[in-house]
């Protein structure tokens, strides 16, 4: 299904509108993927609520002309007394009118495209300071879309900058990649991305830190923990592969740029869309003749992993052409990077 709002027309509270629609497209799609049915009672009034306050400030938004959402309102409110209080025993009802008559409803009434997100302002980019259970302090970039305070479930994005910006300090941090290109409003990501500055070749040791200040952001912004997806380029992509050995079923997907780590099991449950120069043959964990092995390794035993080769390039010059245009992706879609990542989710890998 496709589920949505034309926002094209709207004058008033533009933001709150995208937010709202957001919030009400991501409880759409665990509709159709068969999460709702596993929900408990409480949680369910809980998706009745959520729906019904979304709506109302929808509504709010929009002219008094609009009568498919006074009806839809309507409808769920319906649906809200009809089934409040109900018990356990009756949550296949609750299945049954969620799907009978409100997704109808949500079907026929909008037309979600998430790429009107795009005309949204840029929203913010700022650095903070976490500190890990083991004592280690990390800085990091949180770039947080304008309506990031009012939508739960936002996907969450990892970038970690190459090894060549260790203890460069801010200027060399943010100098290149995606972190420069959302520094310098070039990219407008679709959900919540951490842009960690690793100021060594730390190992599994920072891999703990960046994953316990991932968990931190989640928490804090309400985000999909089913989304989280990481990248990085040449040492990040390196320290990338080694979290998600490290981390098993954690990630939903990785984005490797010139850099590739040991393959395990743990690879059979990630898409990974990776990006190298075909003539970047480096030594080590930066070659694209092991990247590209490493790839085989991963589809062999089950997994589901991509190249996209830039035909004469070398190391450093991928990272700044990997985030904007549109390429082919693992899904088979032409799309863009921060596109592909932000509709990954673990539960459906």
């Amino acid at each position: 299904m496709n589920y949505s709002i034309d926002l094209s027309a709207l004058g008033v509270k533009q933001n709150d509108l995208n937010a709202q629609s957001v919030s009400v497209k991501n409880i759409c799609e665990d509709y159709d993927n068969g999460y709702i049915k596993g929900l408990s009672s409480s949680e369910i009034s809980g998706i009745v609520s959520k729906l019904n306050n979304s709506f109302t400030r929808l509504k709010n938004g929009y002219s008094n002309s609009c009568s498919w959402l006074s009806r839809y309102i309507s409808e769920l409110n319906s649906v809200e007394n009809e089934l409040s209080g109900f018990s356990e025993n009756y949550k296949g009802e609750f299945i049954d009118v969620f799907g009978r008559r409100v997704i109808p409803l949500l079907q026929s009434a909008t037309n979600f495209d998430p790429a009107l997100l795009g005309n949204l302002s840029y929203g913010s980019f700022n650095t903070y300071t976490f500190t890990g259970s083991n004592g280690v302090k990390v800085d990091y970039y949180l770039y947080l879309p304008d309506y990031g305070k009012e939508v739960t479930d936002l996907p969450v994005m990892i970038y970690m900058h190459g090894g060549s910006a260790h203890g460069t300090g801010i200027s060399g941090w943010t100098s290149m990649g995606l972190t420069s290109k959302i520094l310098k409003q070039e990219v407008t990501p679709p959900g919540i991305v951490i842009c960690p500055y690793i100021r060594n070749f730390e190992g599994d040791n920072i891999g703990m830190v960046i994953k316990e200040l991932t968990d931190h952001v989640v928490n804090t912004y309400n985000a999909d923990p089913n989304k989280i997806t990481v990248s990085g380029h040449s040492y990040g992509a390196i320290t990338a592969y080694r979290m998600i050995n490290q981390y098993p079923d954690y990630f939903a997907a990785a984005v490797p740029i010139s850099g590739w780590d040991k393959v395990t099991d743990s690879f059979g449950n990630v898409k990974v869309w990776a990006f190298h120069g075909s003539n970047d043959e480096g030594s080590g964990q930066c070659s694209y003749s092991g990247a590209l092995n490493q790839l085989n390794k991963i589809n062999s035993i089950g997994g589901k992993a991509l190249m996209h080769t830039f035909k004469g390039a070398g190391h450093g010059w991928v990272q700044n052409y990997t985030f904007e245009q549109e390429y082919t992706s693992p899904d088979g879609e032409e799309e863009t990077v921060l596109e592909w990542a932000s509709h990954q989710d673990r539960r459906k890998v």
